[in-house]
């Protein structure tokens, strides 16, 4: 499949009504993530989805389709990525590519890193953002902190391979 040059987007606020969808989009990009992580359990995901179910939130459309939820939080020392879920369909279509893009553009104008948690059992998601230039800064028992950063072309493979070998991402022999 031909992947287009450049995915035309639009975020719309989220309201009270997309509840539903939204939690429905949280259990199919996230799910086997979590499940993997801590275990799926319908009702406390459910009830801790509704107790975090935030405004703030921002519907991800493509044309008049909604493919996903984004939230960030522009805070004083960082632009901080909290979330990003994109249905299935839309999923490896380089959507995804292009949000953390223009994230690392907006990042770039406030003059901040970009910076985010992701699961250590979502690999996927570790080597875009790694691609993208972000780096871990920070390995917790469940996620690592990545963060973007001007290096130098000698100490962003030196911070690729730290990131791969925290991941556990090296294929095969040694790094």
């Amino acid at each position: 499949m031909t992947q287009p040059a450049h995915i035309v987007w639009s975020l719309r606020p989220i309201s009270h009504s997309d509840l539903e969808s939204a939690y429905g989009l949280h259990k199919e990009a996230v799910g086997v993530y979590v499940a993997g992580t801590w275990g799926w359990d319908e009702a406390f995901q459910r009830q801790m989805f509704v107790d975090r179910f935030t405004l703030r939130r921002e519907v991800i459309q493509v044309g008049r389709e909604d493919v996903g939820v984004l939230i960030v939080d522009e805070r004083p020392d960082e632009l901080y990525l909290e979330l990003v879920e994109l249905t299935s369909s839309w999923q490896n279509r380089g959507l995804g590519t292009e949000i953390l893009r223009w994230l690392l553009r907006r990042a770039e104008e406030l003059q901040r890193p970009l910076a985010l948690h992701v699961l250590r059992a979502n690999p996927r998601a570790i080597r875009l953002y790694e691609r993208e230039g972000l780096r871990v800064v920070e390995a917790e028992q469940h996620r690592f902190l990545m963060r973007s950063a001007v290096h130098d072309r000698r100490s962003s493979r030196l911070d690729a391979r730290r990131t791969r070998r925290l991941c556990g991402l090296w294929r095969g022999g040694r790094p």
